[in-house]
């Protein structure tokens, strides 16, 4: 598995994120406590946003890879 970790201590507070390059995705967490997961395709372009205690984001792009949508909620295209 490849990874990389990147952590960041201001005032003695220290936010993380993790980069999964076999599962295409980002795991943060803040200094606050707060965590988020982001996805990616294999163009390295997000598809999905998670946030703890919301609800998840989704999003689509067209064939020239401009954004086209973005959905809150349950995606209905099997995502």
């Amino acid at each position: 598995m490849l990874s990389l970790t990147t952590q960041i201590t201001t005032n003695d507070r220290t936010s993380q994120s993790v980069y999964d390059a076999t599962n295409k995705t980002l795991t943060a967490k803040s200094a606050a406590g707060r965590k988020s997961v982001s996805i990616f395709d294999d163009k390295g372009r997000v598809i999905q946003k998670q946030v703890l205690g919301l609800a998840d984001v989704f999003y689509t792009y067209d064939s020239r890879g401009r954004l086209t949508q973005v959905i809150e909620g349950e995606c209905d295209d099997g995502n």
